[in-house]
């Protein structure tokens, strides 16, 4: 086993440092896909309510681009 000063200074990851970057990396990124399908979804609920109270298309339009 290196010390962690060698370590530090080899310029590359380990093989476990590896393995848990990219588990992070990955759960960073299906985390950051549920949020923006949530947030269709919410967006996509606005807009119905709105149309269900008669507010004309192209106002529920800028509405949702105002975000």
């Amino acid at each position: 086993m290196d010390r962690p000063e060698i370590m530090a200074n080899k310029g590359y990851e380990s093989f476990g440092e590896h393995f848990f970057n990219e588990g992070v990396r990955k759960g960073v990124e299906r985390e950051r896909e549920r949020y923006e399908a949530e947030k269709e979804a919410l967006d996509a609920k606005r807009a119905d309510f709105l149309r269900s109270k008669g507010v004309p298309e192209d106002v529920i339009s800028e509405a949702m681009a105002l975000k």
